[in-house]
């Protein structure tokens, strides 16, 4: 069963691109407050980041569902990855304590960027696994990866931060 999914080359595409974007996700997720911390030194300012990463889903959570209805899924699916990679960028101009609200402004629109990117992948997976006995399996591999990128994502980060610092 595992093996014929990942035979769809559809399914193995976004399975190999989620799982590195999760990695890259949880990466960011830690890497976020360890740098605030270390400029701003402030438990406060690390608190906001994750109040920014967590107004979205409050607010676009319940109507994102409805614009990916009527949009192109895989369309939304890629714009997304991409806009969230070219925000991540963005961070690495952060060097000051004055500039940390950057952090907040890309953690405020990474997670509005994630709103219309899950509810696109959930409704295009069954789409991608033409069999339905396979789809208990796939939802399963798609559950991995969030498991992998929250093992390894951090694991990189604060190896990372330790053997370049802030700045990598």
């Amino acid at each position: 069963m595992y093996r014929r999914l990942f035979r769809n080359r559809n399914f193995a595409s976004l399975w190999v691109g989620q799982l590195i974007s999760f990695i890259g996700d949880y990466f960011v997720m830690l890497a976020i407050p360890i740098v605030i911390n270390r400029l701003a030194g402030s438990a406060m300012m690390v608190g906001f980041s994750y109040m920014a990463a967590a107004l979205p889903a409050l607010f676009l959570g319940p109507i994102a569902g409805v614009f990916i209805d009527r949009w192109d899924r895989r369309k939304v699916m890629i714009a997304a990855d991409v806009i969230r990679a070219a925000l991540v960028l963005i961070l690495l101009s952060v060097n000051t304590k004055d500039q940390v609200w950057v952090f907040y402004l890309v953690n405020f629109l990474i997670a509005c960027t994630s709103q219309f990117f899950f509810p696109a992948r959930n409704a295009i997976l069954p789409l991608l696994v033409e069999k339905k006995e396979d789809w208990l399996a796939a939802n399963g591999l798609m559950q991995v990866i969030w498991t992998v990128g929250f093992l390894a994502g951090p694991a990189l980060a604060g190896f990372s931060i330790g053997l370049w610092g802030e700045k990598v």
